[in-house]
């Protein structure tokens, strides 16, 4: 059971969680408490449990950081290393496609990704009503760390495929 993998911790105020910058392969559920959140100095918002927090550097978004995570009170949270992860969905692939529909969804929320085709250098130059209708038509996944985009000789046409 993953919840038998996770690692128990008990913060008081004050105390980072996370430092912004620093590398990470973990997320913590934060079961009770609340954290403060800082991207350098500047306080940008609060994370009251039950909650989750540290997924975008285990979910391969980004290496490290993006910000800092300190305990405002007494705080309960269990941390997920991301190896553990990847093993249950490997365990479970049944959950893998909700996994990464939660996920895309995820970082549409934060606004960390942008889905823009635009900003991709293979794309410059191609007229926008081509690439508005790409846009609509374009399924968005979730590739984790080691895990399998495409393999020769499955299904599918490399003419209609594009990762």
């Amino acid at each position: 059971r993953i919840s038998c993998a996770m690692v128990d911790h008990f913060y008081t105020e004050g105390v980072e969680v996370i430092r912004e910058h620093e590398e990470g392969n973990s997320m913590f559920i934060l079961h009770k408490g609340t954290m403060q959140v800082l991207i350098g100095t500047q306080d940008v918002g609060r994370i009251a449990g039950p909650a989750c927090f540290g997924e975008m550097a285990l979910f391969g978004f980004t290496r490290k950081r993006n910000a800092t995570v300190k305990a405002l009170s007494v705080c309960i949270c269990q941390e997920l290393d991301g190896s553990v992860l990847i093993q249950a969905l490997q365990e479970h692939p049944e959950e893998l496609k909700r996994f990464e529909d939660s996920m895309v969804q995820h970082a549409r929320n934060m606004k960390f990704q942008e889905w823009d085709l635009r900003k991709v250098p293979f794309f410059d130059g191609f007229p926008e009503d081509f690439l508005n209708y790409l846009e609509k038509h374009v399924v968005q996944r979730l590739f984790l760390s080691g895990q399998r985009m495409i393999a020769q000789g499955d299904a599918g046409s490399p003419a209609t495929k594009m990762y």
